[in-house]
């Protein structure tokens, strides 16, 4: 038996044993899918349960993931809403905020504002509040005097003041408002920095020498004001705000809301958990916290029932819950692992789950005893097809041969005979080219056959190279003698770039390759002389070759084609078999290259031979 039916056969078994695996493999898929549906219907109602479990945790850590940067933000942030955010540093909760003013009806704060706004604090000492007391009543001076010079250079003074020494803010705030409403009476302060006194502070927020804005003082320090204290400064700064247009409505927000509550957790959790602080049946409001090291923990305030009915939602969606089917969430108060946190699917159709498995058996298995007698039928049937082709080609292989073997023997004949009728022709000058004619069209017949008979070995891959070194320079100039003595016209061939390149390759299939695209360059010229140069040059390891001729070009939607087993451009009327390049080709994938055409237009056409690495001299030994 050949070698490729064969291999045919190998692959053919390999495919029957692998379908047969395949096909007993889903037999016992659908035995045990039987037996699961028989032995537990509500191995279904866990996967729902695992899907749906599934999903609500992965929505809880994509809404912390999605809360994550108001969580920073708001850390550091005062001004920004933080009841539904949750962070912990330490056993202390950072958020919600839960600071608030106490509850005291004293009014210090307010009274020191009104003692700074009348001048009538005075302190004799060397603290740096008695200093802020100065740079005050130096300002009230420089504003009763209209000195506009003094009043900038105290009010630089006094900023320069509060960035170099901290002051409580319970004498800090009281004073800055003082200062701002008497330059309200006198004069206007420029509105950026206005909003930097009131607002948006000095320094980087992230900088611990940085001074806050008055806004943000204030609510970072509530627990240090009564509550009227807090009402009080909170109507002066946003009156100031207004003034100044500098934004509040958020300052004025975060002084409205209620204080944030206090989130009972676990700090020695590890892993995440949510915690019921609504009512225990309907788990309203629910925070979901996840612990990120022993000293930090994040989370955010979740409606679990309004996730789940979108869960819900999307199972219906993609058809893994009926109307027959309900996702309910159990009750879960206090503190609940998340791992433990998991919907329930309830259903009175489990028992028609295990008519339905048996039937899809049934079925499953009809079909896959049909599909396997199909393919088995189908690869015999491929196998007879496959010899009837081998038969074909083994063939038209021995005929091509038998012909291309018959041809030679009346070629040398005639080539003998016309080579003596040359010499006895000698003096005759009207007979003298008869022979010469006939001697090149006997050699163009001959590598007519000669190609015939390369493409079939070729093509039946009974010619393996025989790897030696082969000097470029010597084969074109064998070929350039050869085809200077039988060639039908006249072909200049010039050898370029690295002259001495030596090819580690089968100096036949070479000659054979080198052979056609010289005398396709010399068929296919419409000019004279016809000319081709052979650029040779050495690639990592490898040789580049390219062939160029003046010949009438190639179409672009053709490059390809002209490789083709019998396919001719037919550019210049001229005939021939179609098979030079399609030798060409094979010869250089025989050695593990590639052949191209790179650019071709009416003054000619360029082909590129690529030799891998192993083929210059350099590796040759």
């Amino acid at each position: 038996m050949p070698r490729r039916s064969l291999a045919a056969l190998a692959t053919s078994a390999a495919g029957l044993l692998a379908l047969a695996w395949v096909l007993w493999g889903l037999h016992s898929v659908f035995v045990r899918e039987r037996e699961a549906a028989l032995l537990a219907a509500s191995e279904r109602r866990l996967a729902l349960e695992a899907y749906a479990g599934q999903s609500l945790r992965e929505r809880l850590a994509a809404q912390l993931r999605e809360a994550q940067p108001r969580i920073d933000a708001a850390s550091g942030d005062p001004l920004l809403y933080a009841n539904d955010l949750y962070l912990a540093r330490g056993e202390g909760q950072l958020l919600p905020r839960g600071v608030a003013p106490t509850s005291s009806d004293a009014t210090p704060a307010r009274e020191l504002y009104a003692a700074l706004r009348g001048g009538k604090t005075h302190i004799q000492d060397d603290s740096p509040w008695s200093e802020r007391i100065e740079l005050l009543a130096r300002l009230r001076a420089a504003l009763g005097r209209n000195d506009l010079r003094g009043i900038e250079r105290w009010v630089r003074e006094t900023l320069r003041h509060r960035a170099s020494y901290r002051i409580p803010a319970t004498q800090d705030i009281p004073h800055t408002l003082a200062l701002l409403d008497l330059l309200r009476e006198r004069t206007r302060l420029d509105s950026t920095l206005l909003e930097r006194i009131l607002r948006s502070g000095f320094g980087a927020p992230d900088d611990v020498d940085a001074v806050p804005g008055v806004q943000r003082s204030l609510l970072r320090s509530l627990g240090r004001f009564t509550r009227a204290d807090v009402e009080f400064l909170g109507e002066r700064i946003a009156s100031l705000s207004e003034w100044g247009g500098v934004r509040h409505d958020d300052f004025q927000e975060r002084l409205r809301e209620r204080d944030g509550e206090y989130v009972l957790t676990d700090p020695s959790a590890r892993d995440p958990y949510v915690v019921n602080a609504g009512s225990t049946n309907e788990m309203a409001i629910t925070w979901y916290i996840e612990p990120e090291s022993l000293q930090r923990a994040s989370g955010v305030r979740v409606k679990l029932p309004d996730l789940v009915a979108t869960i819900d939602a999307e199972m219906r969606e993609r058809g893994l819950l009926t109307e027959r089917y309900e996702l309910i969430l159990p009750a879960h108060p206090g503190m609940t692992p998340l791992a433990k946190l998991s919907p329930r699917v309830e259903s009175p159709a489990w028992p028609e789950a295990i008519e339905s498995a048996r039937s899809l058996y049934t079925l499953k298995s009809g079909l896959m005893l049909v599909c396997g007698v199909l393919a088995f039928g189908s690869v015999a049937l491929g196998w007879l097809a496959y010899q009837r082709r081998l038969r074909l080609i083994s063939l038209r292989s021995e005929f091509v041969a038998a012909v291309s073997h018959e041809l030679r023997t009346p070629l040398a004949s005639i080539r003998l005979q016309a080579e003596t009728l040359a010499r006895r022709l000698g003096n005759n000058a009207e007979a003298r080219d008869y022979p010469q004619r006939i001697v090149r069209d006997i050699d163009g017949l001959s590598f007519l056959v000669e190609n015939i008979l390369s493409f079939n070995r070729l093509e039946r891959g009974g010619w393996v190279p025989r790897l030696a070194p082969v000097s470029l320079r010597e084969l074109v100039a064998s070929l350039r003698e050869e085809l200077a003595s039988h060639a039908a016209r006249k072909l200049e061939i010039e050898l370029t770039g690295d002259v001495d390149l030596m090819l580690n390759a089968d100096e036949d299939l070479i000659r054979l390759l080198l052979g056609n695209l010289l005398r396709n360059a010399a068929q296919y010229c419409t000019r004279e002389p016809a000319c081709v140069t052979l650029a040779a040059e050495r690639t990592d390891g490898g040789a580049r070759i390219h062939v160029q001729d003046n010949g009438a070009g190639i179409a672009r939607e053709l490059w390809e084609r002209v490789f083709e087993d019998f396919y001719r451009a037919d550019t210049t009327g001229q005939r021939g078999s179609g098979l030079g390049l399609a030798i060409a080709r094979r010869v250089m994938r025989a050695h593990g290259g590639e052949i191209r055409i790179v650019a071709s237009s009416p003054e000619g056409t360029r082909i590129e031979l690529s030799f891998p690495r192993g083929s210059s001299r350099e590796d040759i030994t």
